[in-house]
């Protein structure tokens, strides 16, 4: 919601006539072309945070852009998953003595920079990306899940925001929030990439829309789908 706002007062030339110091962002992953109209706008860097009502986890970007396990919060592990890419989040709260969840799973997944140590001298494991939901896929034909999709957009300034519906194989949606420099360059550019990357058989479809859907917590859900479990395999 922040990169939005940021868009729309560049967009309408509008002064906050005063300084915002800091800027923490939550639940969504922010792009790189969000980070820079933010910074923009604002004129400091957003700093994004991990964590949820649970409290089974929390991880914290530092002011050199590592992404740190706090791990004095709760214990957490992390289990690499079963096709060797990405990481899923396991934890236990150190703080809810009425009803204290162990190796608790919220079915996010992860990206660990095993062998990096921050130049900011914080100890602890560090994550280099956060990748998402379990569900936050979209399945080939054959079975196939591809996540991490957010970054497809990346270079696309003129897209204010973006989420995937599937609702059958072999189809996506690609439903659109533009600004109002927005056009069919971006389109036919945008379906090349995600052509690249889904497979050329992959039917694309753009729905261009005011809004995107929200969960009641207010949570943008970068991949909705449909499909059925027994379908994808």
């Amino acid at each position: 919601m922040i990169s939005l706002l940021a868009s729309y007062i560049l967009e309408n030339k509008l002064d906050l006539g005063y300084q915002i110091r800091w800027i923490t962002t939550g639940s969504e992953n922010l792009l790189s072309h969000q980070i820079d109209v933010i910074q923009k706008v604002f004129g400091i860097r957003p700093i994004q945070h991990y964590g949820m009502e649970e409290a089974v986890a929390n991880i914290s970007e530092c002011e050199c852009g590592s992404f740190h396990v706090d791990e004095d919060f709760s214990a957490v592990r992390f289990v690499t998953k079963p096709n060797g890419i990405g990481h899923k989040v396991i934890g236990t709260n150190y703080t809810n003595l009425a009803t204290p969840l162990l190796n608790y799973d919220p079915q996010d997944i992860v990206t660990l920079d095993k062998n990096v140590i921050c130049s900011c001298g914080r100890p602890g494991r560090i994550v280099s990306s956060m990748d998402g939901r379990l569900e936050d896929y979209i399945i080939l034909k054959n079975g196939t899940k591809l996540g991490r999709l957010e970054y497809t957009f990346a270079g696309f300034k003129n897209i204010r925001e973006a989420q995937l519906y599937q609702k059958k194989l072999g189809e996506v949606i690609i439903r659109i929030v533009k600004n109002s420099a927005y056009s069919d360059e971006d389109e036919n550019a945008l379906k090349r990439v995600l052509k690249e990357r889904l497979g050329a058989d992959m039917i694309i479809l753009f729905n261009y829309v005011n809004e995107l859907e929200r969960s009641r917590s207010g949570k943008l859900r970068f991949v909705i789908s449909e499909i059925p479990e027994g379908k994808l395999i």
